[in-house]
């Protein structure tokens, strides 16, 4: 250090004019300061975090809950009360839930009889599946992880769920490990956070984030109708994610975290109250969803907003808008409040997918179109609420559609309980392939964009549960045999419930979800092939539904609908049937 003090000055006495009067101590004193300064600033300086991969549990088969299973349970378990079963249907019709979202083993069981062994059979089903997954795809050793973060809302057995992973994956034994709980669906954004935080203080090390919601022990088995809705929308799922802040990782790393943002509206008593666990009336427990939720989340975005606008959005969006907060506040004008295009900040938005109410509501408020929310709705349609992995699930989607480029941002959304808002902000540091393996890798080719816009524009998005009627609408719990024989006489494929007493037409998910190439609902596909009858049939089935709207010709809808063996003329012929029921209605 003083050899370079000593060239220092020697080279400022020699080339720098009217130095000569400062002495060696002079120059010692300054190039020290510099030197400390800059160590002061690199030390200090905020590290990078960036994600390495992460991995979304896909559960296996045996797992799903299709729309007739369901319904068929709960009016099994629900047989007297029949306002809850009608409030059921129309639930599930409405939720956005497919065919092939799953629920753990437990609660396929009739009375379902949960207990702590079967709650962390499903524990170690999913979070091992999924950082299986992700050790796969990176190739990491589990000893080399130096964090270990598991947020599960509403089930924290002892020893807890991150001790499970450190002996399941004999880590290290100076391993930090953090176990979080009670945080609804915003908590995987509440556990990336702290994975920053921590990165901050721990150079050179890695993190793993698992975010899951463990179902078995927290379905709920009474009959309050708020409190049966989270068992209509959340499914199994889970997500392992693997962050460093190493350097030298830069380039394997898909993205790089920009901003976190969290909102929580605690200190308000109606936000506070609008999800909470409790029990009923009979001492059942489970999670009472309050009526004025949408509007308390509608309103904890805002705040998210006005803390992460500044930090994202282009100097015209900001400058609009305080140009019209000026307005509104100074000059008392009478103008709406101006809501900044997001769009021009971020390429990607992958919104918390909680419900079909959930995403409908933030695409009108954020002003995004039907592309912007796919990802949300997709999720939704194929996995159900998944709780705090299902924003990854999204990210996942983008991915394996091929959407992701170098240089995108994408900008995750999570809503929890307490109330909370949280926001991350990502960067794509590299154009990302879609994984063979990955969660949506059998599936991704198969869903059709379509489903997401015929859902938002019928005001339904379970579409495979159509219940089309040919003359006569029998409500639940009744029926006739004029009525039956109406049905039947149309040859449409029907399913007879003897526990509801009532004959519904549901169409098969798969005509209306993926375009195949044969009659076998499990073969191969073809998009190309199917894509063109599609189109072909567009044309007939417009002229189709301005004649069956006019007319009363439901019947006739559905034996043309045998007629129609390609699965894309199918698939027009059942949007025809549905928007020419629900015209001739009204």
């Amino acid at each position: 250090m003083l050899k370079l003090a000593m060239q220092f000055y020697d080279y400022l006495i020699d080339y720098v004019p009217n130095l000569d009067h400062l002495s060696l101590i002079h120059i010692l004193t300054f190039t020290l300061l510099t030197i400390t300064l800059v160590t002061f600033y690199l030390l200090n300086k905020p590290r990078t975090v960036y994600l390495i991969d992460f991995a979304c549990f896909k559960p296996p088969s045996s797992l799903r809950v299709p729309y007739a299973t369901a319904v068929e349970h709960g009016q099994i378990l629900l047989a007297s009360e029949p306002k809850s079963i009608a409030f059921l249907v129309k639930i599930f019709e409405r939720a956005g839930l497919g065919e092939e979202t799953c629920l753990p083993q437990t609660l396929h069981y009739l009375p379902p009889n949960p207990c702590m062994m079967d709650s962390r059979d499903e524990s170690q089903l999913v979070i091992f599946s999924a950082m299986d997954s992700l050790i796969q795809q990176t190739g990491i050793n589990p000893k080399d992880i130096d964090i270990l973060i598991v947020n599960c809302s509403l089930f924290a057995p002892t020893p807890s769920l991150s001790a499970m992973v450190v002996n399941r994956y004999k880590m290290r034994s100076n391993v930090r490990s953090f176990n979080l709980s009670g945080m609804g669906c915003s908590a995987g954004l509440i556990s990336l956070d702290f994975a920053k935080h921590l990165l901050q203080v721990h150079p050179e090390s890695n993190a793993v984030v698992i975010s899951t919601e463990i179902l078995t022990p927290n379905s709920y088995r009474g009959k309050e109708r708020s409190m049966l809705l989270p068992n209509f929308l959340f499914r199994v799922g889970g997500a392992a994610i693997l962050l460093t802040n190493k350097r030298s990782q830069r380039k394997y790393a898909k993205y790089s975290l920009e901003h976190v943002v969290r909102t929580h509206k605690g200190h308000e008593d109606k936000s506070y109250r609008c999800v909470t666990q409790e029990e009923d009336k009979e001492g059942h427990v489970g999670i009472a969803l309050n009526i004025d939720l949408m509007a308390i989340a509608a309103n904890s975005l805002k705040s998210n907003i006005s803390t992460i606008g500044p930090l994202v959005l282009p100097i015209t969006e900001q400058l609009l808008f305080v140009s019209n907060f000026l307005g509104k506040t100074l000059f008392k004008l009478d103008i709406k409040p101006y809501i900044p295009d997001f769009k021009k900040a971020f390429d990607h938005f992958c919104i918390h997918a909680g419900g079909r109410a959930v995403i409908d509501e933030l695409q009108k408020h954020l002003k995004l179109s039907s592309e912007h929310v796919e990802a949300s709705r997709m999720t939704l349609h194929r996995f159900g609420n998944t709780s705090s992995s299902s924003l990854w699930y999204e990210l996942g989607y983008i991915e394996a559609k091929g959407r992701m480029k170098k240089g995108d941002r994408v900008w995750q959304i999570g809503f929890g309980s307490g109330f909370k808002c949280n926001s991350a902000v990502w960067k794509c540091n590299r154009d990302i392939e879609a994984v063979k393996n990955g969660a949506w890798a059998d599936c991704i080719h198969r869903i059709q964009r379509v489903i997401g816009e015929m859902a938002a524009v019928w005001g339904i998005t379970n579409v495979h549960s159509l219940r089309l009627y040919a003359k006569v609408r029998l409500p639940i719990g009744r029926e006739t045999r004029e009525g039956r024989d109406k049905l039947t006489k149309c040859q449409m494929p029907t399913v007879y419930s003897r526990y509801s007493r009532s004959v519904r037409l549901t169409m098969l998910h798969s005509r209306f979800s993926y375009t195949h190439s044969s009659s076998d609902q499990h073969a191969p596909l073809t998009p190309q092939s199917s894509l063109v009858t599609t189109l072909e049939l567009r044309t007939l089935g417009i002229v189709l539904i301005y004649v069956f709207s006019t007319l009363d010709l439901r019947p006739l809808c559905l034996v043309f609908y045998n007629l129609f063996t390609d699965d894309g003329g199918r698939i027009i012929m059942d949007g025809i049937m549905y928007l020419a029921h629900i015209i001739a209605r009204k």
